[in-house]
């Protein structure tokens, strides 16, 4: 992985031009707001190349980051994470740094980067089960649309099926091909969902979209997904709070929580944390130590009462 470290030293040089003096940066770190007695918390965290040959010092900075800045949520989706004996080894230290004990699942797919879901759930959150949605959906269609498949998990308590995603970037367009892919991997997705609604289970989907709020060509997906059964949680926030990234010095909500009609009942609040967006200079210069990642988490409380 010398190579990445390379490119990503390199990338992070062309980016301080802007990137490091934008204005739209926080540079203040802000944690989640701590979780009440009666709910749940559910999270999505893009771990920005959390590797099997991250030092030791990363793997501790992101254990008390989940623990301090996350608030030990009850389910934690995250992406790109690159096998599940490092999502285990994170789950160890965080339970050694006097946090919760975690179980994880991790399900590798055709990535080429190792860029892969993992879950991890920690009680009262009880898994009946963890698979892939091309499982699910078994088809050929789907196994050459998602090079990062869906991770599908069904809750026992509560009774929840939860998809977490990493939907391909925006990186080639508007090449046609870049265009329709993003398209059919939204056009799927929901699909699943609405006929997962239909026959009579909530549905909750969250994690890194890879589209904004906007009309636009890379708001698309968003566009697709954002429809009946589907309530997005962004809209609980206030407008000046509804980013996750920072591209180019623009804010943007790429990732994302959407739940099903019963489930928005319950939502008590919609959350965002901040310190990671836009701050590249110590992402880069630390190895991800200093700064976790270049995404924010967003989340939302469930009353427990489901």
């Amino acid at each position: 992985m010398r190579w990445l470290k390379v490119l990503l030293f390199v990338g992070g040089l062309l980016l301080q031009g802007w990137a490091w003096a934008c204005s739209q940066v926080v540079e203040t770190p802000r944690p989640l707001p701590p979780v009440a007695e009666h709910e749940w918390a559910f999270v999505s965290q893009n771990l920005w190349h959390f590797n099997d040959d991250i030092s030791v010092k990363r793997l501790q900075a992101v254990a008390a980051y989940v623990r301090n800045h996350l608030q030990s949520p009850h389910f934690l989706a995250l992406q790109e994470v690159s096998s599940h004996d490092i999502l285990q080894q994170l789950a160890d230290v965080i339970k050694g740094q006097g946090g919760p004990h975690y179980e994880t699942w991790l399900i590798p797919g055709p990535d080429a980067g190792s860029m892969h879901l993992g879950v991890m759930v920690r009680a009262p959150l009880q898994v009946k089960q963890v698979k892939t949605l091309i499982d699910e959906q078994g088809s050929r269609t789907a196994l050459s649309v998602y090079q990062r498949p869906p991770l599908l998990v069904e809750l026992e308590t509560p009774k929840i099926t939860i998809v977490n995603v990493h939907q391909r970037s925006g990186m080639g367009l508007p090449q046609k091909q870049v265009v329709e892919q993003r398209y059919k991997q939204a056009a799927l997705l929901f699909e699943w969902i609405e006929s997962t609604y239909e026959a009579g289970q909530e549905v909750m989907l969250l994690g890194d979209v890879n589209s904004h709020l906007k009309a636009d060509v890379f708001g698309e997906p968003f566009s697709l997904l954002n429809r009946w059964p589907l309530h997005n949680a962004w809209q609980l926030l206030p407008e000046e709070e509804r980013f996750s990234y920072i591209y180019r010095c623009e804010r943007q909500a790429i990732d994302h929580v959407f739940v099903t009609p019963k489930l928005w009942q319950r939502v008590q609040k919609a959350v965002v944390s901040r310190g990671n967006a836009g701050r590249y200079r110590p992402l880069y210069q630390s190895q991800g130590v200093k700064v976790v990642s270049d995404h924010d988490a967003v989340g939302v409380y469930l009353h427990q009462d489901l």
